[in-house]
């Protein structure tokens, strides 16, 4: 008996949770995570000018979204530059570093970055972050800008963009 009481409550709980309000206010959300990642590779040679002025372009349609129906929001989890395979002397750097992102009126200015296999990390800045999934949210893309200067020349790096994006829809 008593295995039947806790039978019919079991089911009882599992019919309320289950249950389907097709109201106003009532969707399904289905979540995914992708990572994008762009690669820039910079080769300034000994008489060529010191600065550097590169633009990426990262688009959500890259990524299969269709089985999330229509993006309700995008979160980005991280944003991080890595500075790679470095050929140069010891002390150069790159100087005034600019970070920007089309249609993001906050932009960030970096005074010296070593490029000796170093990461530039952007994560903790909610604000930009917030803003930045607006953008993407608004055009399922983004165009990021990175300028500066490097301090001396012959030099070649990679410049690894990596973006980590949550993205929530609700299909039809």
């Amino acid at each position: 008996m008593k295995k039947l009481h806790y039978l019919l409550v079991i089911l009882a709980v599992c019919a309320f949770a289950c249950e389907s309000d097709d109201g106003p206010g009532s969707s399904i959300s289905i979540s995914a995570e992708f990572d994008l990642q762009e690669t820039l590779a910079v080769n300034i040679n000994e008489n060529d000018p010191n600065s550097i002025d590169r633009t990426i372009n990262f688009e959500a349609s890259d990524n299969d979204l269709s089985s999330l129906g229509e993006i309700d929001e995008y979160e980005i989890e991280s944003l991080q530059i890595i500075i790679e395979n470095y050929d140069g002397a010891d002390n150069i750097e790159l100087r005034n570093m600019s970070i920007q992102v089309d249609g993001v009126a906050t932009s960030f200015t970096l005074q010296t970055v070593p490029l000796q296999n170093s990461t530039i990390d952007l994560t903790d800045n909610a604000d930009f972050l917030a803003a930045v999934a607006a953008e993407f949210l608004e055009n399922n893309e983004i165009t990021l800008t990175i300028a500066g200067e490097v301090s001396g020349q012959p030099v070649s790096f990679d410049m690894t963009i990596e973006v980590s994006l949550k993205v929530t829809g609700s299909p039809s």
